[in-house]
């Protein structure tokens, strides 16, 4: 399983299920990074299991 992690200060509440591939995606990290909100990643190309979530 890959995942990537964005720690700021805060253990990570919120899981961003995206592809490399995905605006929306890329987008919602970048506002969450500007935001300073904590985030775990999930790449689902990565893990296709991940998909049927």
């Amino acid at each position: 399983m890959t995942t990537t992690e964005n720690t700021p200060q805060t253990p990570a509440a919120l899981t961003v299920y995206s592809t490399t591939w995905c605006g929306y995606c890329r987008r919602l990290k970048t506002q969450l990074d500007e935001a300073g909100i904590a985030y775990s990643e999930i790449d689902i190309e990565q893990n296709p299991e991940s998909a049927e979530f």
